[in-house]
């Protein structure tokens, strides 16, 4: 699944450690006030690199 994100919403995301891709897991619904305390295992789009990241809060803007 893909995600396009929408300027000012807030996501959950990883890096990936290979490329440097930012790659959108999914939608925070708690806008950046909840806590993460989860690994998550994820094989970048770009690359291909499986790899295992603790992700982070990030709201999205026009500049990335």
């Amino acid at each position: 699944m893909s995600i396009e994100p929408q300027a000012g919403s807030w996501y959950i995301i990883v890096t990936c450690e290979h490329c440097n891709s930012v790659l959108y897991l999914f939608p925070d619904l708690t806008e950046g006030k909840g806590s993460l305390s989860a690994t998550y295992l994820v094989t970048c789009p770009h690359c291909h690199r499986q790899g295992e990241y603790e992700a982070r809060h990030h709201r999205h803007s026009l500049n990335g």
